[in-house]
């Protein structure tokens, strides 16, 4: 699949690119580590469905999918003001597990979960939290189980906004800064069609050109297809790389392995690996691996 068929135009923000990789990892999560989300429904979602419910018993008329808290705010030596915490992300649980035994307790359990697999990153959790909330509401998402990462890219008329909705469409925004160019009359007795044609498309490169120019000062960039090492491969080969390395420690000489008639190395998966990583913003494992209790058990899922 290239990027374009994702919803993406001829150029795209950082921030669209990282959020494109991170559902597509999300993704190959599903595939391959059915194993592990079980794993995670099993030690957090006892913990999570618990936290809801103590919101409830304090807030009976709050509504929310998410677990609904009351808590205590000292505004001085004698006054104490009491305001309601939603957590829905890792940060807002944070918070609530310095008031609650049970939002520690599942503080803790999700970290030890994304520590074992290296991915102790504020966005990853936001997902493990967004997917426990998941699992909660619908008992057929959990069998699966499903593991999705949140948000949202279909918006606009070609939904290709990403997530930079507000800049790209509407009244005052990027695409309207740089006037298009205006169509001048044609006139049969002065100039061939194809002469008109070519006019026009002239004036049509150049516009296109400074609209360019224009999107990458604001900090957009060329849109680069993925595509696949050789016609059986999956362009998103190099995710499942991550998934294997990063997440069930397996060794890059190992992965290369599968590979021997394509001639995929160990040095060429390693590198690839790095950008990826820096891509998502997942700080990589070191190259040489370190002995992990972890590794027997997380073998690939068939």
């Amino acid at each position: 699949m290239e990027l374009e068929k994702l919803g993406l135009g001829a150029m795209t923000h950082p921030e669209t690119q990282r959020w494109i990789a991170r559902v597509v990892l999300c993704a190959h999560i599903e595939r391959m580590m059915v194993a592990d989300l079980r794993n995670l429904q099993e030690s957090c979602l006892p913990l999570y469905a618990g936290l809801h419910e103590l919101g409830r018993e304090t807030l009976q008329a709050d509504h929310s999918h998410f677990p609904a808290l009351v808590i205590q705010a000292a505004i001085s030596d004698n006054t104490k003001r009491q305001c309601v915490h939603h957590v829905e992300s890792w940060s807002s649980l944070c918070e609530a597990g310095t008031h609650f035994h049970l939002a520690k307790q599942l503080e803790t359990a999700m970290l030890a979960w994304a520590d074992d697999r290296h991915m102790n990153v504020d966005w990853f959790l936001d997902a493990v939290l967004m997917n426990l909330c998941g699992w909660r509401l619908d008992q057929e998402a959990r069998k699966k189980p499903h593991w999705v990462y949140p948000g949202s890219m279909a918006a606009g008329q070609y939904h290709r906004t990403g997530i930079d909705l507000r800049r790209l469409h509407g009244w005052g925004t990027l695409d309207g800064v740089i006037p298009p160019p205006v169509v001048k009359p044609y006139n049969p007795s002065a100039q061939t069609r194809r002469e008109h044609q070519q006019e026009f498309t002239l004036e049509l490169d150049r516009y296109y050109t400074k609209q360019e120019e224009f999107f990458a000062i604001s900090g957009f960039q060329k849109t680069t297809p993925k595509r696949a090492r050789t016609v059986k491969d999956s362009p998103w080969l190099h995710f499942d790389w991550f998934v294997e390395y990063q997440m069930q420690e397996r060794p890059a000489k190992e992965i290369a392995k599968k590979y021997t008639l394509h001639a995929i190395g160990e040095d060429a998966i390693y590198s690839a690996l790095v950008d990826l990583a820096r891509l998502l913003e997942v700080p990589l494992r070191p190259w040489v691996k370190r002995p992990s209790r972890q590794l027997k058990k997380k073998a690939l899922n068939s």
